[in-house]
C-alpha cells in the first residue's frame, strides 16, 4: 500500500511538473512577441532623444527606457485619477546607501500588507541564522515576523506584467540582520499562490519560495486570508487571519521600532553554509496604520521549532507600496 501511494505522489507531481513547464514555454513565447515590441520601444526612443542607435550606451538605453517607463506609468495614474502619491517617484526613497548603480529587474506592488512581529532572545534566532550574517536587534531583542499580503503588477522591467501570473497572495517568515554595515531581510519562508513565481523566485533569487493553496479577500477595510503549504516534500504550515486597519496613515520615525522592523531596504539570502547573497529593493516610506487582527490559526513557524511569546504581536498595516527589485549579488561582490 506504501508503494502505491509513493508511486501515485510521484506520477501526481511529474504531470503538474510537466504541466507547468508547458505553462512556462508558453509564457516565453509571449514574452518574445513583449521583447519585439520592447525593441521597437527603444528605437523609437533613440530617435527621439537623437541618439546613434550603434554608439548609444547600454546605460544610454536603459535610461531613456526608464524616462519612457515613468512618463507612461504617470500618464496612465493621471488617466486612472490616481495622483503622484504612491509611486517610487512620489517622493525621495529614505535609503541608507544609494541605489546599485545596475537597473533593477523586477517591479511589483505590495498590497494589502499586514506586519506581525514578536521578540524573541537572540539566543534563540542566532543558531537559525548564516555564519556570515549578523543577527540585528532593536534594545537588545530580535523579532521575528509573520507577513501577509498579496503581490500585484509583478513584471520584469520595462515590460508590462503577464495577465493570469502577475496577482496572487504571498505569505513570508522572516526576521533581521545585518553585513556590511546594510540592514535587511532574512527569510525563513516565503509561500505563494502562483507556482512559477515559487520557481522563478527559487532560481532567480535563491530565496526559500513554497507553494501554497491561499486566498486573500477585502470587504470594507477588513482583510480575510489563509495559507495552507502544499510544496511537494515541505513541511506542512498553515495561517488564518481576518485584519484591518484601525488608525490614519504616518511615517514611521527614525529610530523608532516601527521603523526599524519595516524600513528595510535588502533581503539576503544563502547558499549552503558558504555564499550569502543580497538583492537590494527599492521603495518610498512604508504607509504604516495601526491595526487589529484575529488571528485563527498560525503554525508558520512551527518548522523552526519556535515557540511564539504569549503577547500580542505588534502590528502594522500597509494599504500599498510600489517596489522595485535588483537581482541578488554575493554579498563580498555587491556593489
Amino acid at each position: 500500500m506504501v508503494l502505491v501511494t509513493d508511486v501515485t505522489e510521484t506520477e501526481r507531481y511529474r504531470e503538474e511538473t510537466e504541466r507547468l513547464v508547458a505553462q512556462v514555454e508558453r509564457m516565453a513565447a509571449a514574452n518574445r512577441e513583449l521583447l519585439a515590441a520592447n525593441d521597437a520601444l527603444t528605437g523609437a526612443a533613440i530617435r527621439h532623444h537623437d541618439l546613434d542607435p550603434a554608439r548609444a550606451s547600454a546605460d544610454e538605453h536603459a535610461g531613456i527606457l526608464q524616462q519612457e517607463y515613468r512618463s507612461r506609468h504617470r500618464q496612465k495614474r493621471r488617466r486612472d485619477g490616481h495622483g503622484e502619491g504612491s509611486g517610487m517617484s512620489a517622493g525621495r526613497t529614505d535609503r541608507p546607501w544609494p541605489t546599485p548603480s545596475r537597473p533593477g529587474v523586477m517591479a511589483m506592488q505590495w498590497h494589502d500588507l499586514l506586519f506581525m512581529h514578536w521578540p524573541l532572545p537572540v539566543s534563540v534566532l542566532r543558531p537559525l541564522i548564516p555564519p556570515g550574517l549578523t543577527l540585528d536587534t532593536f534594545d537588545g531583542c530580535a523579532w521575528i515576523g509573520v507577513v501577509p499580503f498579496t503581490m500585484a503588477g509583478v513584471h520584469a522591467r520595462y515590460l508590462p506584467p503577464l495577465p493570469g501570473t502577475s496577482t496572487f497572495p504571498e505569505l513570508n517568515v522572516r526576521t533581521y540582520v545585518t553585513t556590511e554595515g546594510k540592514a535587511g531581510v532574512y527569510f525563513f519562508s516565503l509561500d505563494a499562490a502562483n507556482p512559477l513565481a515559487v520557481r522563478a523566485a527559487r532560481l532567480g533569487f535563491r530565496l526559500p519560495y513554497y507553494d501554497a493553496d491561499m486566498s486573500a479577500s477585502r470587504s470594507g477595510l477588513t482583510v480575510a486570508y489563509t495559507s495552507t503549504r502544499t510544496h511537494h516534500g515541505a513541511p506542512p504550515v498553515a495561517f488564518a487571519a481576518r485584519y484591518r486597519p484601525t488608525g490614519p496613515v504616518s511615517r514611521s520615525a527614525d529610530g523608532s521600532i516601527d521603523a526599524w522592523l519595516t524600513e528595510r531596504y535588502c533581503l539576503y539570502s544563502a547558499a549552503g553554509k558558504q555564499a550569502v547573497w543580497r538583492a537590494d529593493i527599492d521603495h518610498t516610506r512604508w504607509p504604516l496604520q495601526p491595526a487589529e487582527a484575529e488571528i485563527a490559526c498560525n503554525t508558520m513557524v512551527d518548522p523552526l521549532r519556535l515557540v511564539l511569546p504569549d503577547t500580542p504581536p505588534v502590528l502594522h498595516f500597509a494599504r500599498q507600496l510600489d517596489v522595485m527589485a535588483w537581482r541578488p549579488r554575493v554579498v563580498d561582490a555587491a556593489v
